[in-house]
This record gives C-alpha cells, sequence and structure tokens, in this order.
C-alpha cells in the first residue's frame, strides 16, 4: 500500500527536528530560544535573517521606533541615553545615545530579511560597534531608523533614505529595499 505522503512527511519533519535538537542541545543553546520561545510561530530552519521591528512610540514619542535583531526575533534599538533632557532630543541637538534591547515595547509591524552569513556578520560587527561606541544620537539625523538603515546598508542592503520608522518599515515590507 505504500506511505502516505503525510506520514512521510512527519517522518521527514520528525527525523530533522530530532537532528536540529540535538545540535542545538550540543551548542548549548535551548530548543525554544532558538524560535524566541515561540516554536509555534518562528520558524527558521537556517537561522540566517535580519528581523525589523516598528514599535509604537514611548514616552510621548508619535512617530514610534524601529529595531534590528541579526538571527534573532528580539531587536535593539539606538535611543537618547537614560537622563537626557527631552527638550534637547526635540529640538535636534546631538545628546549621549545607547543600544539597548526593545523589550517592553509594543511591537506594530515585523520584517524578516533572509541574509547570508556573510551579510548577517557584517550587521553584526556594526551593532557590536554602536553598543561599544553609540555616538551621539540626532533626532533629525542619526537616529533609530537610520540607525537600522546603516546597520542594514553594511549587509548590503539599501533603503531609501528617510528618518521615520514607520517609512522604513513600509520600505521593507514593499520590497523598495534591495
Amino acid at each position: 500500500m505504500g506511505v502516505p505522503h503525510m506520514w512521510l512527511t512527519k517522518i521527514v519533519a520528525k527525523a530533522v527536528s530530532g537532528a536540529l535538537l540535538a545540535l542545538l542541545s550540543y551548542s548549548g543553546i535551548a530548543s525554544a530560544q532558538y524560535v524566541a520561545n515561540n516554536p509555534l510561530r518562528w520558524v527558521d530552519p537556517t537561522g540566517l535573517d535580519a528581523t525589523v521591528t516598528y514599535y509604537q512610540g514611548q514616552n510621548g514619542n508619535i512617530f514610534g521606533h524601529i529595531g534590528i535583531g541579526i538571527n534573532t526575533s528580539n531587536t535593539i534599538g539606538y535611543n537618547p541615553a537614560r537622563g537626557v533632557n527631552i527638550t534637547n532630543v526635540l529640538t535636534g541637538q546631538n545628546v549621549p545615545s545607547v543600544m539597548s534591547p526593545d523589550a517592553g515595547h509594543v511591537p506594530l509591524k515585523t520584517v524578516t530579511i533572509h541574509t547570508t552569513p556573510t551579510q548577517d556578520q557584517l550587521m553584526q560587527n556594526l551593532i557590536d560597534q554602536l553598543i561599544k561606541n553609540p555616538g551621539l544620537y540626532n533626532l533629525y539625523n542619526n537616529n533609530c531608523t537610520t540607525a537600522v538603515q546603516n546597520i542594514l546598508a553594511a549587509g548590503g542592503i539599501s533603503c531609501p533614505g528617510t528618518i521615520r520608522p514607520k517609512l522604513l518599515i513600509y520600505d521593507l515590507q514593499e520590497g523598495r529595499c534591495k
């Protein structure tokens, strides 16, 4: 009678899943951690991608916020440092900045960009540099949006220039970043 297609698919999936779990276990990565603790929603068998998420603004920010994660859905974003005078930010003055996890932000839209190992490494290198030396934040020319654009550009992904997070996520959704 043969093996029905559905059963064969399940057998192959179990074998691949078992091998992946063994590899993850050996590498010290928890299997649920591999898929952002949500294995029913996130599946990335290669681990090669950049995740860009547009978030609702906080503390009076009407423009929103955008962050990026390399091989993770946990994004990191470029922000004014804690304790910076908000008037200085709003008037476009250069202020101290920080790269920080976007945990606690309310996600509105997410785009996943499939990448190569080389692109991942180049983008992660820039993120690591920004964590060590974030430079100065400026709402009008060096903000969360320009940081994500620069990180993508490090991986060879060019997007139309904008300083607004919502426009960048739409450019990514519409395939205007190449």
